[in-house]
């Protein structure tokens, strides 16, 4: 995982664009001077005057989430925005392509960020001015706008039918996964959703970021996982091969925000066992 600071390092000259406001010198600069608006495909603009002298970290809550409040080591999901105040060059966009994963620690974020976030709630969005860094003068002052986003399936929860192996979740929504004795292993691909998301749509040539826990269903070993320690959400584009058949057939038309248990036969699995998938869809993005 990465801090903010090092992405925005990273990614300075890979985009560029620039506000509508006209280059001054030496004039201090406040974060209310700057707007924020979304074009037509709901992605975030920034307005501002270029080239304004900011001397401190500035923060401001645009709205609040409705979700749980944020403690230290959660893991939590980010969309971001970072534009040069000095010349209008995009520094890093997550919102034209996933939103990335973090754990709330300052190590991560930055002391500054991780102040603000913590204790806020999910769903918040927040705008954080901050001054030069040091290596990195060339930038200028930097804006950063912050989309916090859930971390596991949100949604409604849907009632159990059918045959499927049983799902607990825990407090941070790990999914534990038990095969029922004498579980009959179903010969086609079989899709359940356990929690009914209202975000975007899967559609082949989607690109998502999803937790999974994959678990045979001869023996109910975790065979992989994304939830444990120092793992983190993947990301793949749908029906393009990079996931396994079972997948890229049972994601289509899939919601953000659900959680779907697939019962996956080895043919399209891992070509060895049978296995349940139990993922949670955190972001969809699709072109056009």
């Amino acid at each position: 995982m990465r801090t903010v600071g090092a992405i925005a390092a990273a990614l300075a000259v890979a985009l560029t664009g620039c506000s509508s406001g006209l280059l001054v010198d030496s004039a201090t600069g406040n974060i209310d001077g700057i707007t924020v608006t979304t074009d037509d495909a709901g992605n975030p603009v920034l307005d501002f005057t270029l080239g304004l002298t900011y001397t401190k970290v500035q923060t401001k809550v645009l709205w609040e989430g409705t979700g749980p409040r944020l403690a230290a080591g959660d893991r939590i999901l980010l969309d971001w925005y970072a534009v040069s105040l000095q010349d209008g060059m995009i520094i890093s966009d997550t919102y034209s392509y996933l939103p990335e994963a973090f754990l709330l620690v300052p190590e991560l974020l930055g002391q500054d960020l991780y102040n603000e976030l913590l204790g806020e709630r999910i769903g918040t969005r927040l705008l954080q001015v901050s001054p030069p860094v040091e290596g990195h003068e060339d930038i200028g002052a930097m804006a950063v706008l912050v989309d916090v986003l859930p971390a596991r399936a949100t949604g409604d929860a849907v009632s159990r039918t059918g045959d499927i192996p049983r799902v607990v979740l825990g407090p941070d929504g790990t999914p534990t996964v038990t095969i029922p004795d004498g579980f009959t292993i179903p010969p086609d691909l079989t899709i359940r959703t356990l929690i009914q998301g209202h975000g975007d749509q899967v559609r082949i040539g989607s690109r998502i970021l999803f937790n999974f826990v994959a678990v045979s269903l001869e023996t109910g070993e975790v065979i992989a996982t994304s939830w444990g320690d120092g793992e983190g959400p993947t990301s793949a584009q749908v029906g393009t091969g990079e996931l396994i058949a079972g997948l890229d057939q049972g994601l289509v038309d899939a919601t953000q925000g659900s959680q779907l248990v697939l019962l996956i036969p080895p043919g399209l699995a891992w070509g060895k066992d049978a296995v349940a998938l139990v993922v949670d869809i955190l972001a969809v993005r699709t072109e056009g």
